[in-house]
């Protein structure tokens, strides 16, 4: 079972609701502090282009994060990918919403989102979510047919992964070929600020009554230890 990687993570004694998509009421996330997921040994590095708008960086850790702190007041951890790569991560205070939303409305783009998480979404291992968050970002950035090494968006200088281009690009190809097909019990969020990199994150229940949105967490007990661990890695790269 790969969980199908269920991407909310949060203390065994913490209880989450999120309000439903299309309610009135919106859900706010404050972020405390954020982390890379794999920021040693060896981290995945990259330098990340946008062709429009024309901007460069180099030395960019191509991984998920946590982000640290509380939605709607109730304590939690969550594992995300980035979904903007215009804006440096940092604490700060987020609306979540959904990432149908997010995306305009682009139902088919929404799909390959959700069949590329349904996929791949992690955590897994360094190499196979730093492969998922390149994915992200040209699904995010470009439109097919995907290419993480060309396009509106690309990658090179790639450090410690020779196969992360290759991977992400298989990733990006199957999640079009399963859009629509997969995917459809997760409920995909971001938390955007203005400010700060947008967070990809979600979960994996179907869409429940408003009365009960509780969160499901699979498989994450074992993670504690090295949850805190990773609470006190602060992020420390900047995109410049």
């Amino acid at each position: 079972m790969n969980l199908l990687r269920t991407a909310m993570l949060m203390s065994a004694t913490s209880a989450l609701s999120l309000m439903a998509v299309g309610q009135a009421s919106a859900s706010t996330l404050t972020v405390s502090s954020v982390g890379v997921v794999y920021p040693s040994p060896s981290p995945v590095t990259a330098s990340i282009h946008l062709v429009s708008p024309s901007i460069s960086y180099s030395s960019v850790y191509v991984s998920p994060q946590y982000l640290n702190g509380t939605l709607d007041n109730k304590a939690v951890q969550l594992f995300g990918y980035c979904v903007d790569i215009l804006h440096e991560s940092g604490p700060g205070t987020f609306n979540v919403v959904s990432l149908l939303d997010y995306l305009g409305g682009n139902t088919a783009k929404y799909n390959q989102f959700a069949a590329l998480i349904a996929a791949a979404g992690g955590p897994a291992n360094k190499d196979a979510d730093a492969a998922t968050q390149a994915a992200v970002w040209d699904l995010m950035y470009d439109n097919g047919p995907y290419d993480v090494a060309s396009g509106n968006f690309w990658i090179n200088n790639v450090q410690n992964d020779p196969s992360l281009i290759s991977s992400a690009n298989s990733l990006l190809a199957q999640a079009v070929t399963n859009a629509g097909a997969a995917g459809s019990d997760l409920q995909l969020f971001v938390a955007e600020n203005s400010s700060r990199q947008d967070m990809l994150f979600w979960t994996t229940s179907a869409v429940p009554e408003p009365a009960s949105w509780a969160m499901m967490l699979v498989g994450f007990g074992i993670m504690g230890a090295a949850m805190r661990s990773r609470r006190k890695q602060e992020m420390k790269f900047s995109l410049a």
